[in-house]
């Protein structure tokens, strides 16, 4: 399935790699807010993803 990949500048300082998720990608902009989400997936207790 296709998705968006993100480098995410966190408000801590640091930037990481990471996908966007309920979002289509016409509606992502550089400098939007996005807010961080949990993700279960096999074999990880949980994975960080982010939205608007």
């Amino acid at each position: 399935m296709p998705y968006v990949a993100a480098v995410v500048d966190l408000a801590e300082g640091p930037r990481m790699m990471t996908q966007v998720v309920e979002c289509e990608e016409g509606a992502l902009a550089i400098g939007m807010e996005l807010r961080v989400a949990f993700r279960r997936e096999e074999g990880c207790e949980a994975v960080a993803v982010f939205r608007p």
